[in-house]
Parts: structure tokens; sequence; C-alpha cells
């Protein structure tokens, strides 16, 4: 029954995906691509990607992985927290009710127990 469900919400997912990309197409990209733009993407690639899911992995070995992955859960609560404090964003009800979902779901997943044992 588990396998159904997760087949659901892939399925579920990728149809918002691609309706998604009907809205707002992500590959017909504005403005131009000068050396400092395209040296800025690979900056995103290569650290904001790839060396932050090396460390996610090298972080399992230490501490144990439901940790971490709570942990990797509120990194979009502190992005909002940085980008209020250095860009002065403003926060306002949107804001709001993400930071209470994304705290609601850390709350859930902290709480429920494994049932697959």
């Amino acid at each position: 029954m588990r396998r159904k469900e997760h087949a659901i919400t892939l399925l579920l997912s990728m149809c918002l995906c691609v309706s998604f990309s009907f809205i707002h197409p992500s590959w017909k990209v504005q403005g131009d691509w000068t050396l400092s733009s395209l040296a800025a993407v690979l900056f995103v690639i290569i650290f904001g990607t790839i060396v932050a899911f090396y460390f996610y992995l090298e972080g399992t070995t230490y501490i144990a992985a439901y940790k971490v992955s709570l942990l990797a859960s509120v990194e979009p609560l502190s992005a909002t927290f940085l980008s209020i404090l250095w860009f002065h964003i403003p926060f306002g009800l949107a804001e709001w009710i993400g930071t209470i979902l994304i705290l609601s779901t850390i709350m859930i997943l902290s709480i429920v127990k494994d049932d697959r044992k």
C-alpha cells in the first residue's frame, strides 16, 4: 500500500511541475548571458547544490539520518530570516503561512513514529 501512495504522490508532483512549466517556462531566459552571470550560475550549481549535498551526506555519518533531515528542513526558514536581515525583503501573510506550515511539518515528522518497524 505504501508503494502505491508514493507512486500517486510522484505522479501528482510531476503533473504540477509540467503544468507550471507552461505558465513560466524555465527554458526561456530573460536577459543577457555575460561572464559574470555565467560565473554566478556556476557558483550556485557548485556550492549551492553539489557541495551542500556532499556536506548533507557527510552529516549522516556523524548524526542519525532522521536528525539530519529534520535539520535540513529548517533551511528554508533560515534562508527567509537571512533574506529579511540582509536584503530587507518584506515578510507578509504568505510568508507567515509558509513558516507555520514548515514548522508544523517539522513537528509532525519529529513526533510521528516509524511504522515500518
